[in-house]
Parts: structure tokens; C-alpha cells; sequence
């Protein structure tokens, strides 16, 4: 007997045509069909009215095992009434508008949507604090005794989970205060505050709780003291914006707390003065800057030295967008600074015609119409590399063609290079423009790292910009870019569940590491699969 073999490329083909032809626009008879199912409308109330966070909540709500509630989401999705939105590393059932209607139709009332920063707008209250009784006489120490609690929620879930801590709020101000512009500005770098205390239905323990700056967003995290691992799940966590923190930090609990100490007759104590430091220099945006930027050095503005001041009002200068400075200075040891600006430098000197991108201008004009609504950083990433996919016509089954085929679609010099023997600390590369064409100083060779530069110069469009290993909301933007662009999320999984290739085998394909493809597959299998 003959086996009859097949391409690569003829495989892919038959995929994309068989799932072409089974895409079709969902019309009033299947909308009809999926409803006529008692177990679909269930699901589509329980979407309407309860919002899971995810397939296994919804799953858990419906009391349904998961494959058999997947099957029902896929045939509300097909039908047109549900969406399926990616979250981090969840998949989020949503209604979309023609299930809205349906919904209204059958008499469920359905939850309003939630904002983009729903974990943290839904919260009744971020922080809430208890003094001792208001003081009537002059008070003996600093010290404050009181209660602090914190509205935080599970991952993945939609309860608002309270933690609490008594400690000396005097204290805990004063060290708020002492670490302010770091804990703001150094991102990536988890800064821990206190010990905390909280108890969920199933028991109690102690946490500790934490702060990590991606950018424009604080998270708070409390992480459970305990050796058992089971516990892990238990980690409560919410993000909320950089501004929503400072603000609420600073009214409900740093205020307060040396009012207190005013009433009690304790005046310029460290808690006031420093807090009227803080203000002070919020009020002056140049002032603001460079608290900003020796705060994501992980200094204290106050107490700069002479030499050290001048370094940090020379990373303002090199790098002057505010947001692609405090990632530089957050991916870097701050006493390397000097040495790193130095090679960046003399790299951009040496490398400024070879490692030019020429096309980058033109495609960040082309991409400049594109609807980039506020939004999570990830998914800006992924538009706008689906919109050059589509710009240079490569459809999701084709490759880039590795280093030199992105060159040659970014319009880069054949004689492009990396710098491999400069230590750069967490900075993979450095974007910078010689005239106003930019150039990519790469500190390893690789087709990932200058995608995601070509990623940052489409989303933001700077003069100067790190490419770092550090996980902030602007580098989240270029990852997302690089692994869309050299991988197409639909491509990877349509190769590895409907073509049945290997991971490796599609990595060797579009020419990518293999964590790539499992990154590209782990987080957007069930949106793809439901769409």
C-alpha cells in the first residue's frame, strides 16, 4: 500500500480553507437553534447576570462540567450572542450586542459592563484605616496604634476579599514616605509593606502584603506566609492606576494619621514634614521628574549626593520621555548607570547606518488611524501587529522569515548587527534615532528582540527607548507586538489542533523559540477556538 504525503504548506492550506468555508455570518435561525437549547440559555443568564471572570467560574456557577459548558459557550458563540474576551490568561465570556437584545427578549436583566480596570472599580473601598480615639490632650510618643484594611480580591475572581493589619500607622506612614517616589517608579520591583491578616470562607492566615509598579498601574499583592502550596490559589491581588494609589494612600491613610498626631499637640513630626516634602515636589514638574527618576533608580531624591543628582539630570536629558526613562532606570543596577549609557552610546555611534529600520516611519504613519482606545497594554501590541501582517500581506499560516525576513519587511541594512559583548543588566536593547530614521541597538542578536523595538517605536513613537526584561505595561505592548507579528496567535493553533503538528514543528515554522508558540497557544486557545 502507497501513503500519499503531504507539505507543510498544503496542509496549512487545506486547514485555513476548511475553516474558511465554516465561518459564516450567525443569522436569526441559528440564534434560534442555540436558544432552543434549556442548557444555553442557562449559561447566557448566568453571563447576563453573574459575569464570570473566566470558563471555570462559569462552569462552577452553572454546576456544569467544563467541556460540556464549553461546548454550549461554542454554539452561543457561533450563534453570534456571546463573545469571548482574553484577560490576562483567562477567557472572559461577555455578551455581545445581539445577545444583549436576546437577553432583554427573555426577560433577564444583565449586569452592566465593567470598565477596564473593573477588578479595581468594583471595589467598594481600596483602603480603609481605624485610629485610636481622637486625642484631647498632648499625647506621649509618635506612636499610633491603629487598624489598617485593604479591599483586595482573589486572582481570577470578582470578590472583594478584606485583609487587615494593626500596627503602628505612624510607622508604616513614615516608611511609606521614606520609599515613595521607589515603590511608585521602580517598576518590576515588588516593595513590600506589612504583614496582613485575612480570612476567607475556608480559614484564616497571615500574608504579606506587597506593591509592584507596572507603569501607569499599581499592583497590590498579598502572598500567604505559609509552606503549604495549596495556599498559592489563595493570593489576592488587584491592580489599580498609579494615580488612584498615590491619592488613596496618601488621604486615607498618611493624612490622617498626622492630623492625629497635630491634634495630640506632636507638631513638625517625621510624618508631616515629609509628607509636605512629598506635596512640595509634586507641585513642580520638573521637581517631579527627577524624584520620578531617582525613585526608579531605587533612591530616595532627598539625599542625593552632588555626583549622584548629576547622574540622574543626565538620564532625564539622555532619555526624555518620562515613561521610557522609568522603565530604563527600573531595568538597570542604578551603579551601572554611567557604564550603560556610555556603551548605548558609542553603540548608536557605531551602528547608526547599519542598524537602521527605514520602513518603521512609514508603518507607524499607516498605523497611526488605527481605533487604539485606551486599553490593555497586550492588546494594543496585538492590533497593531495584525495591522502590519496586513500591511506587508502575510496571512496567519505565513512566516516572517525569521531575523532577516523581519529586516527586510522594517527595512533594515543587510549588514544589520548585535552588540553581544556589552553587559546591559535587564536591557535587551535600546532604541535610539541617528537622524529621524530610528536604529535598534540590539544587546543579543534575534528576531524577537527587534520586533518588540519595532513594536515600541509603532505604539509610542520616541526618540529614546528600552527594550528590557522587566514586566511593565510598555514592555507588555512590544512583547505582544513580537509575538503576534512572528506567530500569529489564530495560525499557532489552528497548525497544533487542526493540522496536529508539534510545537516544536510550528516553532520551526514561523522560525521562533518554542516558548514562543506556547505562550502564543496557552493564552489564546480558548478565545480562538469559541470565536
Amino acid at each position: 500500500m502507497t501513503s500519499k504525503k503531504i507539505s507543510g504548506n498544503e496542509l496549512r492550506d487545506r486547514i485555513l480553507t476548511r475553516v474558511r468555508a465554516e465561518q459564516s455570518e450567525p443569522n436569526e435561525e441559528a440564534r434560534i437553534e442555540a436558544l432552543a437549547v434549556q442548557g444555553n440559555r442557562d449559561l447566557l443568564a448566568i453571563i447576563a447576570t453573574k459575569r464570570p471572570a473566566s470558563i471555570n467560574d462559569l462552569s462552577a456557577l452553572a454546576g456544569r462540567l467544563q467541556p460540556n459548558v464549553s461546548r454550549s459557550l461554542a454554539a452561543l458563540v457561533r450563534a453570534g450572542l456571546v463573545i469571548v474576551a482574553h484577560e490576562g490568561r483567562a477567557s472572559v465570556p461577555q455578551l455581545s450586542e445581539v445577545g444583549l437584545r436576546k437577553v432583554r427578549d427573555l426577560g433577564i436583566s444583565e449586569r452592566p459592563t465593567a470598565t477596564e480596570e473593573s477588578p479595581a472599580a468594583q471595589q467598594p473601598e481600596l483602603l480603609s484605616l481605624t485610629l485610636p480615639m481622637e486625642p484631647i490632650s498632648r499625647v506621649a510618643s509618635d506612636a499610633v496604634e491603629g487598624d489598617i484594611a485593604v479591599t483586595l480580591l482573589k486572582r481570577g475572581g470578582w470578590t472583594p476579599i478584606t485583609a487587615t493589619t494593626h500596627a503602628d500607622l505612624n510607622e508604616v506612614c513614615v516608611r511609606l514616605l521614606a520609599n515613595w517616589w521607589r515603590l511608585l517608579c521602580r517598576r518590576d520591583d515588588p516593595f513590600r509593606l506589612f504583614p496582613i491578616g485575612t480570612t476567607t470562607r475556608v480559614e484564616s492566615w497571615e500574608a504579606a502584603l506587597s506593591v509592584r509598579s507596572t507603569g501607569d498601574r499599581i499592583e497590590i499583592i498579598a502572598r500567604p506566609i505559609v509552606e503549604d502550596a495549596t495556599l498559592a490559589a489563595e493570593e489576592l491581588a488587584v491592580f489599580v492606576p498609579q494615580k488612584l494609589f498615590a491619592s488613596t494612600v496618601s488621604d486615607q491613610l498618611i493624612r490622617p494619621v498626622a492630623r492625629w498626631l497635630r491634634t495630640g499637640g506632636r507638631f513638625d513630626r517625621p510624618v508631616q514634614w515629609m509628607l509636605n516634602r512629598m506635596e512640595d515636589s509634586m507641585q513642580y514638574s520638573d521637581e517631579r521628574r527627577f524624584c520620578e527618576t531617582a525613585g526608579a533608580l531605587g533612591k530616595s531624591p532627598y539625599d542625593l549626593d552632588d555626583t549622584v543628582a548629576e547622574k540622574v539630570r543626565k538620564l532625564i536629558t539622555s532619555i526624555p520621555d518620562d515613561a521610557a526613562r522609568l522603565d530604563f532606570a527600573s531595568a538597570i543596577i542604578p551603579e551601572n548607570l554611567d557604564q550603560t549609557l556610555r556603551s548605548i552610546d558609542e553603540e548608536v555611534e557605531t551602528k547608526a547606518r547599519t542598524n537602521k529600520l527605514h520602513r518603521l516611519t512609514e508603518l507607524r504613519q499607516r498605523c497611526a488611524a488605527l481605533p487604539l482606545r485606551p486599553t490593555k497594554p497586550y492588546r494594543i501590541g496585538v492590533v497593531l501587529a495584525q495591522s502590519v501582517r496586513q500591511i506587508i500581506g502575510l496571512d496567519d499560516a505565513s512566516a516572517v522569515g525569521g531575523t532577516e525576513g523581519l529586516l527586510s519587511v522594517l527595512g533594515g541594512e543587510p549588514d544589520f548587527s548585535s552588540a553581544d559583548q556589552l553587559g546591559w543588566d535587564q536591557l535587551r536593547g535600546f532604541l535610539a534615532r541617528g537622524d529621524q530614521t530610528p536604529v535598534v541597538i540590539l544587546h543579543s542578536e534575534g528576531s524577537r528582540s527587534t520586533a518588540r523595538a519595532a513594536g515600541d517605536y509603532l505604539a509610542f513613537g520616541n526618540r529614546e527607548a528600552p527594550i528590557a526584561d522587566i514586566y511593565t505595561d510598555r514592555q507588555a505592548v512590544g512583547r505582544a507586538f513580537a509575538a503576534e507579528l512572528l506567530a500569529p496567535a489564530r495560525g499557532v493553533i489552528r497548525m497544533v489542533d487542526e493540522g496536529g503538528l508539534m510545537t516544536s514543528s510550528v516553532a520551526a515554522h514561523y522560525g521562533v523559540a518554542n516558548d514562543v508558540i506556547h505562550w502564543q497557544y496557552n493564552n489564546n486557545v480558548q478565545r480562538h477556538a469559541l470565536a
